[in-house]
């Protein structure tokens, strides 16, 4: 068939009968967007394209639904950019002015029951926080955001390691006792609890110390390894964690701030907000050193 013949018979390829491909069409789409929003004109080529020119003279009827479609597809176009004479007027600020301007307001990290909360709700939500009764869980939210605490100390703002699983923790067990406001035996079952459920591991830490008079080896508090709620490892105190110096109890003895005389103060001076209360537990430990702390994670 001839070229005349073909065209006196109407016939045209398929992609002309159908039109632009899908993927043609989205192409045209977004380089119209691009153009729209760098205030550009659409050459007339893609309006005819995208449907938003007519190929030929219209009808009334034809031209309505022709303006109809082209606000279809207008509407999902950006709007150009505003003129530079819409902009607000004003000298434009220099190097040294903008030097000079003040630094961006800091973000206020959260407190570390804060971070214990979202913690406990990650947990629940990856559905690797077991069951607790409603002791255990106060008494884990309490080793939880004292951790936090004590690794801010430690990194002293630098981000914590992405393979975290647990957290170290120091305190005498009377403090706990005083903070939570709870009978010994009350803290035990939860740790008990809590133990069961592989989030948490204690021991004693001792410390050799001469203490009225009388050198030998105290049991100083207790070392608690700590389970991220969101982690599935059973924590681990390691041979560096009981190593670690926590406590100096010689001195604490003689200044008189020991967990027995916090005990029975906190009858007397209930403490007040959370941030005292953690800095009350975290008091009981020394300081971390300014070299690397053997203290695992």
């Amino acid at each position: 068939m001839t070229p005349e013949e073909v065209k006196g018979n109407g016939y045209q390829k398929p992609e002309v009968q159908a039109g632009i491909s899908a993927a043609s069409r989205a192409f045209l789409e977004a380089l119209a967007r691009r153009k729209r929003a760098r205030g550009e004109e659409v050459p007339p080529l893609y309006q005819q394209l995208l449907g938003l020119l007519p190929e030929g003279p219209l009808t009334p009827e034809g031209a309505q639904e022709h303006s109809q479609g082209t606000e279809a597809v207008a509407a999902t176009l950006p709007p150009p950019p505003p003129a530079l004479s819409a902009l607000p007027e004003g000298p434009i600020p220099t190097r040294e002015e903008l030097a000079q301007s003040p630094p961006p307001p800091e973000v206020m990290p959260q407190s570390p029951l804060a971070v214990a909360d979202r913690l406990l709700a990650k947990g629940e939500a990856e559905g690797t926080l077991p069951p607790l009764s409603e002791r255990a869980r106060e008494v884990y939210r309490t080793l939880l955001a004292l951790g936090v605490a004590w690794l801010r100390r430690l990194l002293g703002g630098k981000r914590p390691p992405r393979s975290l699983s647990q957290l170290t923790v120091f305190v005498p067990n009377d403090a706990l006792i005083a903070v939570l406001g709870i009978p010994s035996a009350s803290l035990y079952r939860a740790l008990g609890e809590l133990t069961e459920k592989g989030l948490i591991t204690r021991a004693a830490w001792r410390t050799a110390a001469t203490l009225r008079g009388k050198g030998g080896v105290y049991a100083a508090g207790t070392l608690y390894a700590v389970r991220l709620p969101h982690r599935t490892r059973r924590p681990r105190l390691g041979a560096e964690d009981f190593a670690y110096p926590w406590r100096d109890l010689e001195g604490d003895v003689e200044r008189g701030k020991t967990a027995w005389r916090a005990l029975r103060e906190s009858k007397e001076k209930p403490l007040k907000g959370d941030a005292e209360v953690l800095e009350f537990l975290l008091d009981f430990s020394l300081s971390p050193p300014q070299a690397k702390n053997p203290v695992s994670y």
